[in-house]
């Protein structure tokens, strides 16, 4: 029943391609909780200002680990890679009850860590 890790290096696309997917979603959600973050401050009705001020600030830092996937990906860096991927993983996980963010946000970040573990670790300079 349970796949292999071929499964999810190899399944539809490469694992560069997801690895990229993966920051430009991630940068994707940022970007939309940040607008509706930025809502809250608008229409104060709806929500108290302490939850408004929590939410820009999660919606920053998942904007900014969206940026660090695709910066860590272009530059092949591995720190910024991930640092980006321990950092998406915030709001999927304070979101659990969405179901669909925590999924998607589990395989991404399967499929990242295999990517940097092919690409970026072995061919990082030896000290």
């Amino acid at each position: 029943m349970c796949c292999s890790n071929d499964c999810l290096e190899n399944g539809c696309c490469p694992l560069d391609t997801k690895a990229l997917f993966f920051g430009i979603w991630t940068l994707t959600h940022g970007i939309f909780f940040l607008v509706l973050s930025i809502y809250y401050f608008i229409d104060p009705t709806d929500c108290p200002l302490y939850a408004a001020i929590i939410s820009f600030m999660l919606a920053l830092v998942h904007t900014v680990a969206g940026i660090l996937l695709i910066l860590g990906y272009w530059k092949n860096k591995g720190c910024p890679f991930l640092c980006g991927i321990f950092m998406s993983s915030i709001i999927p996980y304070l979101c659990l009850l969405t179901i669909y963010l925590p999924v998607i946000q589990i395989i991404f970040t399967l499929t990242s860590c295999m990517y940097y573990r092919k690409e970026m670790e072995t061919k990082a300079p030896a000290k």
